[in-house]
């Protein structure tokens, strides 16, 4: 084995082991199935003082698991494509006060667990993988923001902060700090709806939307996630280099 092979083998090991530590990894995304334009994101005003923000199948807004498309961002070779057909729950409670500051309205949210199973129905996972729970979020607190002084505002929901204290869990890939999960959405209300009530939590709506989630590193069943895969290559092009100039030297 010549020198240079040895070099781009430590550096490719070294690599393997260093994450980028600014770049954020997308890891999954989430959207209504083909064909589907249902809103299943709903918040629920009690009217005393409390709510509750969750997947929803009816117009009550009660709790319920729904039909989703799921995405693997990263290479994960159980799904090298679309889960066409699967399905999501979560659902967290709102004791703190709906607010509204500048133009934006803040609706802090308690914690919660955010869960997606494959379909049985899926035509190309179902028959194997049918029922499995692939990815679940953990989560201590969440929100839902708007910035009402835009022309077009849009909800949106997530864990994405530091003292959100986030864990991913999947039988697929492993994670790391900082872990987030964003949703965006259409409201069902007219524009400016969004608003909080009297009672001081936000009003009951359904929603429509799509999510993401990311973290800091990803391992995923050997294959380095795509930060480390170019840190892998320029780092092993730049050991090249050197051991080429070295050489000529000698």
């Amino acid at each position: 084995m010549n020198n240079t092979l040895k070099a781009l083998i430590v550096a490719g090991s070294m690599a393997l082991a260093i994450s980028p530590a600014s770049a954020q990894v997308l890891i999954g995304s989430v959207s209504n199935q083909a064909g589907d334009g249902g809103s299943y994101y709903g918040f629920q005003n009690n009217g005393a003082g409390t709510g509750f923000f969750r997947t929803t199948n009816d117009g009550n807004v009660s709790a319920g698991t729904i039909p989703i498309a799921f995405t693997f961002n990263i290479a994960v070779p159980a799904f090298p494509t679309t889960i066409t057909k699967a399905s999501m729950f979560f659902s967290s409670s709102a004791t703190a006060p709906c607010t509204i500051t500048a133009g934006t309205l803040t609706q802090p949210l308690n914690g919660g667990v955010l869960s997606i199973f494959v379909s049985p129905s899926d035509p190309v996972y179902g028959a194997t993988h049918g029922n499995e729970l692939i990815f679940k979020a953990t989560y201590n607190s969440a929100g839902i923001t708007q910035d009402n002084t835009q022309g077009n505002p849009q909800p949106t929901f997530g864990f994405a902060d530091p003292s959100d204290v986030v864990s991913f869990v999947s039988p697929y890939f492993t994670s790391a700090d900082p872990e987030k999960g964003t949703f965006s959405f259409s409201s069902g209300l007219p524009l400016g709806g969004v608003t909080c009530n009297a009672n001081g939590k936000m009003n009951t709506q359904t929603m429509g939307g799509n999510g993401n989630f990311s973290a800091g590193t990803v391992t995923t069943q050997g294959v380095p996630e795509p930060g480390t895969l170019t840190m892998l290559l320029g780092t092993g092009v730049a050991a090249s280099m050197f051991m080429i100039r070295k050489r000529r030297r000698n």
